[in-house]
């Protein structure tokens, strides 16, 4: 089943086609199995912050992440090994859940 997510800077499907399904034993033989490649940002602001506590995020796919990297002046500058997102505040944890279904479609 082909479910399609969109880049959220240029609008484009993530999903690509993977392969298709080749053996006469299985009832799906012949269905192509998609894969949705992005790179998803997400954050909860602090307290202190502008935006206090609301949760934000994105998707972009490869060619928008790409542009991203030119930007930030090249992958050195980008530590993305030691970043995290700690789900283990039960509020955050609730409202990135919530954010997640709204604007990404995840269901529990």
């Amino acid at each position: 089943m082909k479910r399609e997510l969109f880049c959220n800077r240029c609008k484009k499907s993530c999903c690509k086609e993977i392969y298709t399904i080749d053996n006469p034993i299985r009832d799906d033989n012949g269905a192509t199995v998609y894969s949705n490649e992005y790179l998803k940002i997400c954050g909860v602001w602090g307290y202190w912050s502008k935006r206090d506590t609301r949760a934000h995020g994105a998707m972009l796919c490869e060619d928008c992440f790409e542009d991203f990297i030119t930007f930030m002046g090249g992958e050195e500058h980008l530590d993305l090994a030691n970043y995290h997102f700690d789900l283990s505040d039960s509020d955050a944890n609730m409202r990135w859940r919530n954010f997640s279904k709204k604007y990404f479609g995840y269901k529990d």
